[in-house]
């Protein structure tokens, strides 16, 4: 029986590092600078650790019976399964691309490290294999972007707080 669906995560251990070292740090710095500067220390770590979290692991993708779903930093696809070009991660194993029939190719942010920006080797093969093992079904034929606005919420929030944390 094949999975009703496969999730990849970016797993990228710098990232979720500098997010566990900035989260731990603000009951330390709110300690260390009470009162005079606390809150735009701990302001400036969480900021830190949101903007670590939107750039890797807020990113995925999603195999489904009926399409595949991208979530990048700013933007979602959903593609259907029957638009997908299958791809030969052994003709080009650092392509973190998913062609798409009748569309440009949509880079996939989860098969990237978080800071440098670099292919993660495992995500072409990864999604050669959920496209494998989760059977397909018919599906619609659908396109879809779509915004992400709880992450453009966030990185709003993130240069809100900064600008008022420094009135300058």
């Amino acid at each position: 029986m094949s999975p009703r669906r496969m999730i990849y995560r970016q797993r990228d251990w710098q990232g979720l590092a500098i997010i566990g070292l900035a989260l731990g740090l603000i009951p330390v710095v709110t300690w260390l600078t009470w009162p005079a500067s606390s809150a735009t220390f701990s302001l400036m770590l969480v900021a830190l650790a949101v903007a670590v979290y939107l750039g890797g692991p807020g990113t995925s993708v999603v195999v489904t019976p009926d399409a595949v779903v991208i979530r990048n930093f700013f933007r979602s696809w959903r593609v259907a399964r029957s638009l997908v070009i299958p791809r030969d991660p052994h003709h080009d194993e650092l392509d973190t691309s998913l062609p798409i029939k009748g569309y440009p190719s949509v880079d996939i942010a989860a098969f990237h490290t978080t800071f440098n920006h670099q292919p993660m080797r495992e995500g072409p093969w990864w999604l050669v294999e959920a496209l494998q093992q989760v059977g397909a079904l018919p599906d619609d034929g659908l396109h879809v972007r779509r915004i992400r606005w709880l992450n453009v919420a966030l990185a709003l929030g993130i240069i809100a707080a900064f600008a008022w944390a420094h009135p300058n």
